[in-house]
């Protein structure tokens, strides 16, 4: 091959690959977008994974996150007392976020207007840690037990945990704690005789040699939608084509997340999210919430939050779950 025909060779390459690149700019500044407001713990599971495997890319959506989307000083919990989801209401930075089902719901009852477009963890598995005297569930009566806030999906899910073994909600004393390692600290302290507690806490409790031991799980108390994806109801109006290839790429996700052969890599992806050293979570994985691929909540599993924040709240009237989602029929 002579100089001269290299040198055109390489000058055409040059020019096919700069109108490749600027062709896929060019689509990806097309693609629909949305916000996502950045979220914490297992719940980035199918997020991070939809991320890595570039499948919000294959869907044809870019999603930007936006990190610190909460715009005032109210926390998710003070908001959804206020009403309002703070990520995407009221100056929140977000289109989208990712919120605690209890504080969702706690929200729209008291006027959001945010809707569930997605589900993105249900079942997710918290443990009844309990001090060394505290045998059984009955030992539990008249004690204190320390939870999160009242309308958080895990105190909901841990008070149903104990009404199934017989502990009504008037039978102990209810303290609020918020963070798994700060209710730890307490059970240390003996101020409280069990606490609900997150992996990998759990763990930690148990082999603290302390005589911390698990009394139950929250999956013991039937099914639960606990993590979703919320939007506000008008935005979900004027984007339903970047929410169906967001929800793709998530199911995309979730495919993977559930398929035996990656379980590995799955794991390496949960231990960059916790940070906890892999024989932690090796030792806590074949338990661990992991989300659920699941679009439209189901009857039981989305009615029973919503009854038993009913139920703890006597101002809270039963509430149609149209109120709370906003549903369409997928193909994935």
């Amino acid at each position: 091959m002579s100089v001269r025909t290299a040198t055109v060779l390489l000058v055409i390459l040059a020019i096919v690959t700069a109108r490749g690149a600027a062709s896929q700019s060019a689509t990806a500044a097309e693609m629909p977008a949305l916000r996502h407001a950045d979220a914490e713990g297992l719940a980035r599971l199918p997020f991070i994974v939809a991320q890595q495997k570039d499948f919000f890319a294959q869907a044809g959506v870019r999603v930007d996150v936006i990190k610190d989307a909460i715009a005032g000083p109210d926390s998710n919990s003070q908001a959804a007392l206020k009403g309002y989801e703070p990520s995407i209401e009221r100056g929140g930075r977000a289109d989208m976020a990712t919120a605690n089902g209890g504080f969702f719901i706690n929200a729209v009852l008291n006027g959001s207007d945010a809707v569930a477009v997605g589900v993105q963890t249900a079942n997710p598995v918290y443990s009844l840690i309990a001090r060394p005297e505290i045998r059984t569930y009955a030992d539990l009566k008249g004690k204190t037990i320390t939870l999160t806030a009242p309308w958080d999906g895990i105190t909901l899910t841990t008070r149903a945990l104990l009404a199934q073994h017989g502990i009504g909600k008037n039978d102990f004393t209810f303290e609020a704690i918020r963070m798994s390692d700060a209710r730890l600290e307490c059970l240390k302290a003996g101020k409280c005789a069990a606490i609900a507690a997150v992996h990998p806490t759990d763990i930690q409790a148990i082999n603290s040699g302390l005589g911390f031991h698990r009394l139950g799980t929250t999956v013991e108390a039937g099914p639960v939608t606990f993590y979703v994806e919320v939007v506000r109801r008008e935005w979900a109006r004027t984007h339903q084509d970047a929410i169906v290839r967001y929800l793709r790429a998530q199911a995309a996700a979730m495919r993977f997340i559930h398929d035996p052969k990656n379980r590995g890599e799955v794991s390496r992806i949960i231990k960059e999210i916790t940070g906890e050293p892999q024989a932690i979570v090796d030792q806590r994985l074949p338990t661990m919430p992991i989300p659920s691929c699941a679009f439209s909540p189901g009857r039981v599993s989305w009615i029973w939050p919503a009854s038993t924040i009913s139920s703890s709240s006597p101002r809270t009237p039963a509430i149609p779950t149209s109120r709370f989602r906003r549903r369409r029929n997928l193909s994935t």
